[in-house]
């Protein structure tokens, strides 16, 4: 591989569709239920931010989490906010892409595997809404060997399912 530049300018390429056209907002009649999470939801959240590295905001996890009492109004307002237009504040859309090997010994540019480090209360929403809205309705179509996504997926558990010998008969 030639560069560190070539790399960041790879992983740019994949994040960028020259195509892209700016969507029109979706029109939602007054009858639909929009999805809303409560302060109590956000403040949960908050209170259960596990310790991470400073992100691209620069904002410490244990800024949200020690302070979630202050912040647990005005989150709330944003989040749902967000949810209900369909759009969430451009600073939380800004990531830092880490490259990871796929291979034991990387000589090509598709030879890595770009990982986005988002901020922290980026990440909090996704989850969030993800947990209260989603993860029942995606976790009954997964396989029964798909552990992304699910809840108790832990190592341990994938382990102990890939480590189970297969009988053929």
């Amino acid at each position: 591989m030639q560069s560190l530049t070539e790399l960041n300018d790879y992983f740019a390429e994949l994040c960028w569709d020259s195509a892209y056209k700016q969507h029109t907002p979706a029109q939602v009649e007054s009858g639909v239920q929009v999805p809303e999470v409560s302060e109590r939801q956000v403040w949960n959240c908050l209170q259960h931010l596990k310790k991470t590295a400073t992100r691209p905001d620069l904002i410490p996890f244990w800024v949200w989490r020690d302070h979630a009492e202050i912040f647990t109004p005005l989150i709330c307002k944003i989040w749902n906010l967000s949810l209900r237009f369909s759009n969430w504040p451009s600073s939380w859309k800004r990531a830092h892409v880490i490259s990871l090997p796929k291979v034991d010994v990387p000589k090509e540019k598709t030879d890595y595997r770009g990982i986005n480090i988002t901020p922290v209360i980026a990440s909090a929403f996704e989850k969030s809404v993800y947990n209260i809205y989603a993860r029942d309705t995606i976790e009954q179509h997964l396989s029964s060997t798909q552990f992304a996504y699910r809840t108790g997926g832990a190592v341990l558990t994938r382990s102990s399912v890939c480590s189970t010998p297969s009988i053929v008969i």
